[in-house]
């Protein structure tokens, strides 16, 4: 009787399935989908009546399929004609936003549900409030003061609140909140290099209310790169070229963090894709001297073969003094390192072409022997 009453017709959320160890990030991605769809119905019901201890411990469970080192999520207003939104943030981390986005780029057609890999921005600001601590911190008596930074093509900002000075723990973490309700997290993390909040409020502010409009304006004025909701393109030179396998001399990606943090120490000991059932690798391939169309035609087959597999994702391009680089990230390593090989196979890569981890916490040694 409780659980008719709670839940009407439909039955209650069932547990997510369990994942087995070392799950390519495929199945879990497909397995967090097929126990969604099969559900959406009970999450609903607990929404409707505020069931929220139960829906926040099941869905940490459920997210918690995904990646071992559990991903930020939320539930919004539905967008489109959906009577709810669920989002699934990388807050900010590279890496994680390569699997979020995966996960989106899978997401099934359900009704009354939109899904997001960001948090979207408040579309009625004139009544948003956060309410913390005995404060009430609406959007329209917040302030702001922005600064552009033309090299970097972003914006610092000054917030002020009359209650910030009442509460110097916890006005930063308003601040940053404020800040995706008004912009939303892609646009925020994309044009926004610093946030910090005031105890008094600068001549130059305005209502914050107004900042979306401002900042949008302001971008398209300027001329910045529209690189909301996708990385930015980085091209890069490297002055002092590392020995091989990682004598890359420039490079051409939209994830210029894994490239760097290959090239220093910080992958080392260190993946930032462990346990997840994902992995980064690099191609080398020795160009003899010329790069011409044969890599670029081997670009394309492989943009094309993981495209049409579903396995993975070219996210860089590089050229070093010996070889073309070419890194991916794989979502299913098991089923994709047979295509690579088969591609290196196929363009008649020459003698001594491999692939390697881009983590050195494997080693530095190719995954694959090298061509012969």
């Amino acid at each position: 009787m409780f659980l008719k009453k709670l839940f009407g017709k439909s039955e209650p959320a069932s547990k997510p399935l369990p994942i087995p160890p070392g799950a390519p990030y495929t199945a879990r991605v497909a397995t967090f989908w097929e126990w969604f769809a099969t559900n959406a119905t009970a999450l609903d019901a607990m929404m409707d009546h505020r069931d929220q201890t139960a829906l926040v411990d099941l869905m940490n469970r459920t997210v918690d399929v995904l990646t071992p080192e559990r991903l930020d999520w939320c539930f919004e207003p539905g967008a489109n004609g959906a009577k709810h939104s669920f989002v699934l943030t990388s807050a900010g981390n590279p890496h994680r936003r390569q699997l979020v986005d995966y996960w989106l780029e899978q997401a099934p057609a359900i009704p009354g549900w939109s899904f997001f890999a960001a948090k979207q921005p408040v579309p009625e600001l004139e009544t948003f409030k956060i309410n913390t601590g005995g404060f009430s911190i609406a959007a329209t008596e917040t302030w702001v003061s922005p600064e552009f930074d033309e090299d970097e093509e972003k914006f610092r900002l000054w917030l002020w609140h009359p209650a910030f000075a009442s509460m110097p723990q916890q006005a930063s973490t308003i601040g940053f909140l404020m800040l995706d309700a008004v912009l939303g997290e892609d646009v925020a993390s994309t044009f926004v290099g610093g946030l910090a909040t005031r105890n008094d409020r600068l001549q130059t502010a305005m209502p914050l209310t107004e900042l979306r409009e401002f900042i949008h304006a302001e971008v398209a004025q300027r001329g910045w790169q529209n690189r909301v909701g996708a990385q930015r393109i980085v091209r890069a030179e490297i002055p002092e070229v590392p020995a091989p396998p990682y004598d890359i001399g420039q490079f051409v990606t939209g994830l210029p963090d894994i490239i760097s943090e290959m090239l220093g120490d910080s992958l080392d000991e260190h993946d930032p894709l462990e346990q997840s059932g994902a992995a980064y690798y690099f191609i080398r391939i020795l160009h003899g001297g010329s790069v011409g169309d044969e890599m670029k035609a081997f670009r394309d087959t492989l943009d094309n073969v993981l495209a049409t597999s579903g396995a993975g994702h070219r996210v860089g391009f590089g050229v070093g003094p010996e070889a073309c680089f070419y890194f991916v990230t794989a979502f299913d390593p098991a089923a994709i390192l047979p295509l690579l090989l088969d591609l290196l196979v196929q363009h008649h890569a020459p003698r001594g072409s491999a692939i390697y981890p881009c983590s050195r916490a494997y080693g530095t040694g190719p995954i694959l022997p090298a061509l012969k």
